[in-house]
């Protein structure tokens, strides 16, 4: 029904849809808010970021949501469009087996940590769709911590290794889905885990493959992204931070925490204490403190935070593109 039709009190309803092609808004009048500036917003499927590069210079579009990072270096010179950046809610993260002994070894976590090119790849092939990111809350939500301790450091991930006690080199295989922005990543990790000593097999699917397996705990490391399910921190510390049963009965797969067996023992009932705590200043400390615990000893390597780069021709104002909560506002703009 809602593929056309509209429900709730939003500022727009929904007056046509077609599949694969677009859909039209129509403010609605008497919005609690005010009614919207822009009485019709028409959004059109352009999948190709050269198309609507092509579109937004000839002015025949007004907002470019999915340009490349070439697309939008090459609109950044012009007088008439401005480049509006912002954050996603999701990030990208590494999750170790904690079933497979060498890597619930903490040593050889630290080593990882430590083995991963985050700025390098972020000013490469993910250059403004990604940035580095290392705690499991999105930047934008409360108590999110922006510092990003980690670097690649070959020689403390060395170190680390040496103090593991494992035998070198360590043979490990990465479950990757196979698409060319995560390959790009697993062969990265590739790359550089190979130079401290951890041979990297890539195990690659299509992502029901890579799924299943993840949610199954059949992976050794997995390369995942995890976007959270509404604005509020607990949505992200709930399932990274939270495991009541880490036994394979349990099947447990809403929990990433029981995906990758790892059992996070105290945090769970500080994830609980934090979202019931009233306090909005006490509550945001609690989160902080328990990502800092998080980011140093759990089984997630936590890389990247969506970036966003919107395109919009000069005369557009007001548009916000939704931050990490990812919700974009259309009421607010002016043309």
């Amino acid at each position: 029904w809602l593929k056309s039709n509209s429900a709730g009190t939003g500022a727009y309803v929904l007056r046509s849809f077609k599949p694969n092609e677009g859909y039209i808004l129509q403010a609605r009048e008497g919005h609690w808010r005010g009614d919207a500036p822009i009485k019709n917003v028409l959004m059109r499927h352009i999948p190709e970021g050269a198309t609507q590069r092509l579109l937004l210079e000839k002015g025949d579009i007004d907002i470019a949501r999915e340009m490349t990072p070439t697309d939008i270096e090459g609109v950044s010179g012009n007088p008439e469009i401005v480049v509006q950046k912002d954050v996603g809610g999701q990030i990208y993260y590494l999750a170790m087996n904690q079933k497979v002994a060498d890597l619930a070894n903490p040593k050889v976590l630290e080593a990882m940590r430590w083995a991963v090119d985050y700025q390098g790849m972020a000013d490469s092939i993910l250059k403004g769709q990604w940035v580095v990111h290392q705690s499991f809350l999105p930047k934008g939500f409360l108590g999110a911590l922006d510092d990003t301790p980690y670097s690649l450091d070959l020689d403390k991930a060395k170190a680390a290794l040496a103090e593991s006690g494992v035998k070198l080199p360590l043979e490990v295989s990465l479950t990757v889905r196979n698409n060319p922005e995560r390959m790009n990543i697993a062969q990265s990790v590739q790359h550089t885990f190979g130079q401290i000593g951890i041979n990297v097999t890539l195990d690659v699917g299509d992502g029901k493959q890579v799924l299943e397996k993840y949610r199954g705990r059949q992976h050794q490391i997995a390369l995942q992204t995890w976007g959270p399910d509404y604005p509020d921190p607990h949505t992200n510390a709930s399932t990274f931070a939270e495991n009541p049963d880490n036994s394979d009965a349990a099947k447990a797969t809403g929990y990433l925490a029981w995906r990758t067996a790892w059992d996070p023992g105290a945090m769970g009932a500080q994830a609980e204490a934090a979202v019931a705590e009233p306090d909005a200043a006490k509550r945001a400390a609690m989160y902080e403190n328990m990502q800092r615990v998080h980011r140093d000893s759990s089984a997630f390597v936590t890389m990247f935070q969506m970036a966003r780069q919107d395109a919009l021709r000069t005369n557009i104002k007001g548009f916000h593109a939704g931050g990490a909560t990812d919700q974009a506002s259309y009421w607010t703009v002016t043309k």
